[in-house]
C-alpha cells in the first residue's frame, strides 16, 4: 500500500514539474504549445498612433516559448516583416491599409531564447515618423519567420501593427492655461459647463452653480480671476442650465435641463454679459424662446447656418440655425451615438470616441458629413474638449485646462 502511495505522489510530481506556469487570463494554454509573440496574444491587430512631430518612435516586441518543457540549448529566433500578409489582412477585414513605407522602420531581426528560459529579451521596432504621411493608416505585419525548427503559432506568430500619424494627446506639446482647483463640480461631472465665450473667453460653471467668464491673456493663458455672469434675464438661471452653446461673436444659445429642456437665444453684450436675443423693447419672448423639450438630442452643434443635433439613435439631424424645436429636420448622418463629444472645428466636425480616438469629418457646404479621418489618439484622458479659434482646450480631471495648437488642414488632401 505504501509503495502505491509513493508511486502516485511520484506521478503527480512528474506531472507538475513537466508543466510551466502560464500567464493568468490566457485560456487553453495547450494552444500555445509553440513559439508565439506575446503582443499578438494581448492585442492583435495592435492599433496605435504615431506623433506628428518628426521623430523616431519605438515599440517593444518579443517571442515566447509556450507549452513545452524549456530547452537545454539556445533557441534561435528570426523576425521579419511579411508584406505579403497585407493583402490577405485587408481582404479578411474589408480594410484598405497601406503597407508601412520602406525606410520608415527598423527592427532587430535576430535574437535567442537562452537555454532553460522561455522568452527572448525585449526587442525594439523603430518608426521614423518623417517618412510616414499624417492621417493615413498603415499596417506592418511583423512575424516570427524562423524558430530553429520549433513550431510557430499560426494565430499568434504575427503581430499586425496599424499606425496612424496624428495628434497624440500624451505626446503633443501642450500649454497649461488655467488651474480651476476644486472650483468645478467633480462629484457630478455632467453639471460642469465648459464653453467658449465671445472674444475668445472661457466660460465655466462652478460647483456653487454660478457661471464665470475667464479672459485670455497675451501669453495664451487665462486670467485666473474670472468675472461672474450676472443673471439679467427671467427664465434662464445658471443652476438650471444644461449648457451654453457659442454661435458667433454676437449670438449664443442656452439649453435648460429637463423637464422643460428649453432653448433660449441670447446675445453677447460689449461688457461680456448675455441678454435675451430680442431687440424689441420690451423684448418679445417668441423671438428668444426657441421652444421646450430639446432633450431628445444629446447635443446641439451650431455649425454655419444650421443647428446639428444628435438623437437617441445616433442620427445627425440638421435644421436652420436659431429655429424652433418643431422646425423640420433633415437626417444627414448616422453612427454618432458612438462618440463622447462632437464639436465644430472650423469647417469640420471633431468627434471624440470612448477609446480616445479623435475623428475629423469633412463637411459639405450644407453640413452633410463626408469622409472620416483619424486625427488624434489618447484624448480620452480629458473630461471635456473645447474649440476656441483653431486651438483645442482640454479639461483634465484635476481641474487643469490645457491648450493644444491644432490644425490638420495642411496635411489633408
Amino acid at each position: 500500500m505504501k509503495n502505491k502511495i509513493f508511486f502516485i505522489i511520484a506521478c503527480i510530481s512528474v506531472a507538475f514539474t513537466s508543466c510551466d506556469k502560464y500567464d493568468t487570463g490566457i485560456e487553453d494554454p495547450a494552444g500555445y504549445n509553440n513559439v508565439y509573440m506575446p503582443r499578438a496574444v494581448v492585442n492583435n491587430p495592435y492599433i496605435t498612433g504615431l506623433p506628428l512631430a518628426d521623430t523616431t518612435y519605438t515599440f517593444p516586441y518579443s517571442a515566447y516559448l509556450g507549452g513545452l518543457p524549456t530547452l537545454s540549448s539556445v533557441l534561435n529566433i528570426r523576425f521579419e516583416v511579411k508584406k505579403a500578409l497585407v493583402d490577405s489582412f485587408n481582404l479578411k477585414h474589408n480594410t484598405s491599409y497601406q503597407p508601412l513605407p520602406d525606410g520608415s522602420y527598423q527592427l532587430e531581426q535576430n535574437t535567442t531564447i537562452p537555454a532553460g528560459q522561455r522568452a527572448t529579451s525585449t526587442l525594439t521596432l523603430s518608426i521614423k515618423t518623417s517618412n510616414v504621411n499624417p492621417f493615413q493608416a498603415y499596417i506592418l505585419p511583423l512575424s516570427i519567420a524562423n524558430a530553429d525548427g520549433q513550431r510557430i503559432n499560426d494565430a499568434n506568430g504575427t503581430t499586425y501593427y496599424i499606425f496612424t500619424r496624428s495628434y497624440m494627446a500624451d505626446v503633443e506639446k501642450r500649454q497649461k492655461v488655467l488651474s480651476t482647483g476644486a472650483a468645478l463640480d467633480w462629484a457630478n461631472k455632467s453639471r460642469i459647463i465648459m464653453a467658449r465665450g465671445a472674444q475668445n473667453t472661457l466660460v465655466l460653471r462652478h460647483k456653487d452653480n454660478k457661471a464665470f467668464i475667464y479672459f485670455p491673456q497675451a501669453d495664451g493663458t487665462f486670467n485666473p480671476t474670472p468675472k461672474a455672469f450676472v443673471e439679467t434675464w427671467r427664465e434662464i438661471k445658471w443652476p438650471d442650465a444644461e449648457n451654453l452653446y457659442y454661435i458667433n461673436e454676437v449670438d449664443a444659445v442656452i439649453r435648460n435641463y429637463p423637464f422643460w429642456a428649453g432653448l433660449f437665444y441670447m446675445k453677447w453684450t460689449p461688457d461680456m454679459t448675455l441678454r435675451v436675443g430680442s431687440d424689441a423693447v420690451p423684448d418679445v419672448w417668441t423671438e428668444w424662446w426657441l421652444g421646450d423639450f430639446w432633450n431628445p438630442y444629446s447635443t446641439i452643434i451650431p455649425f454655419k447656418n444650421y443647428f446639428l443635433l444628435i438623437n437617441g439613435s445616433g442620427d445627425l439631424l440638421r435644421q436652420p440655425l436659431l429655429s424652433r424645436v418643431e422646425a423640420p429636420k433633415t437626417n444627414v448622418g448616422s453612427g454618432f451615438s458612438a462618440y463622447k463629444q462632437v464639436i465644430a472645428w472650423d469647417n469640420y466636425l471633431l468627434a471624440l470616441s470612448a477609446d480616445g480616438n479623435l475623428w475629423l469629418y469633412k463637411m459639405s457646404a450644407d453640413a452633410v458629413p463626408g469622409e472620416r479621418i483619424l486625427v488624434g489618439t489618447g484624448w480620452n484622458r480629458y473630461e471635456k474638449l473645447l474649440v476656441i479659434g483653431k486651438d483645442i482646450l482640454a479639461l483634465e480631471p484635476n481641474g487643469d485646462v490645457y491648450r493644444y495648437k491644432f490644425d490638420p488642414t495642411p496635411y489633408l488632401n
